[in-house]
C-alpha cells in the first residue's frame, strides 16, 4: 500500500482590503516520498470560522479544493481564493480562518500535517470618511410619553415614538430594528382577547403602543 499524503496550509499573505479583487490567499499542499505511478486527484475538505461571515463580508467558499498529482511527482497543491465583498457597513477589521479537515473517505489518501493546518487572515474594512457621512442615521423621540389603561385628559390612552433617518441622500427603504424595555409587559396575544394580560399591545407599525383595555392591572391613576 502506498504511503498516504500529508496536508498542510499556508496563507501567501495576512490581510485582505473589502475592495480587493478575487485573489489567491491560501495554499494547500499535499507531500509524499514516493512518486507517483498515475496521475490522480485528490479532493481535500476544509473548514471556515471567523468573525468575517460568508455570504456578507466575502463570497462563499465551497469548502473543498481539489489536487492533482501528476504521475511522477511526490506533491501537488491548489490554492483558495477569497473574494471580499465591499459594502457601506462600518465593521472594522474582521477575520476568515481556513482550516484543514480530515479525510472523510472509507480509504483516506492524506493525513494532517504536523507543521500547520490552520491559518488566519484580516479583511480590513475600507469605509473611509466619505463613505461614512453616506450611512443613515436613526434617532427616536416619545411623541407622547404617557399612556393609560383609560384615556384622560392626560392625551389619551396611546404612547407613540417616532425614529426620524437624517441622512436624506439615502432615498431606499431602510429597516430599523429595535428592542422594548420597561417594567410593563406586552400583551402576549392580542389577537385572542385584546387586553386580557400584559400592559400594553405593541401596534403594526412597530412605534406606537397601547395599554390593553379593562385588563384590571396596575396603570397610571
Amino acid at each position: 500500500m502506498a504511503p498516504l499524503f500529508t496536508a498542510n496550509l499556508s496563507a501567501l499573505i495576512s490581510s485582505l482590503v473589502e475592495t480587493a479583487p478575487l485573489t489567491d490567499v491560501f495554499t494547500i499542499t499535499l507531500t509524499n516520498g514516493d512518486p507517483e505511478t498515475n496521475s490522480r486527484v485528490i479532493t481535500v475538505p476544509y473548514v471556515v470560522a471567523g468573525t468575517a461571515l460568508a455570504g456578507t463580508d466575502y463570497e462563499t467558499l465551497s469548502g473543498t479544493v481539489d489536487i492533482t498529482i501528476a504521475a511522477n511527482a511526490t506533491s501537488g497543491s491548489a490554492t483558495v481564493q477569497i473574494d471580499p465583498i465591499d459594502d457601506l457597513q462600518l465593521e472594522g477589521t474582521e477575520t476568515l480562518t481556513l482550516s484543514l479537515a480530515a479525510d472523510p473517505s472509507a480509504t483516506p489518501q492524506y493525513v494532517l500535517g504536523t507543521t500547520q493546518t490552520s491559518s488566519t487572515i484580516a479583511i480590513v474594512d475600507d469605509l473611509s470618511a466619505s463613505e461614512t457621512s453616506l450611512l443613515p442615521q436613526i434617532s427616536v423621540f416619545a411623541v407622547d410619553s404617557v399612556a393609560e389603561e383609560v384615556a384622560s385628559t392626560l392625551g389619551g390612552a396611546t404612547a407613540s415614538f417616532t425614529f426620524t433617518r437624517s441622512n436624506a441622500s439615502a432615498a431606499s427603504p431602510l429597516t430599523v430594528y429595535f428592542t422594548v424595555g420597561g417594567t410593563a409587559t406586552p400583551d402576549p396575544d392580542p389577537s385572542t382577547t385584546p387586553g386580557d394580560s400584559g400592559d400594553y399591545v405593541q401596534t403594526t407599525l412597530g412605534t406606537a403602543f397601547a395599554p390593553p383595555p379593562n385588563s384590571g392591572l396596575p396603570g397610571l391613576p
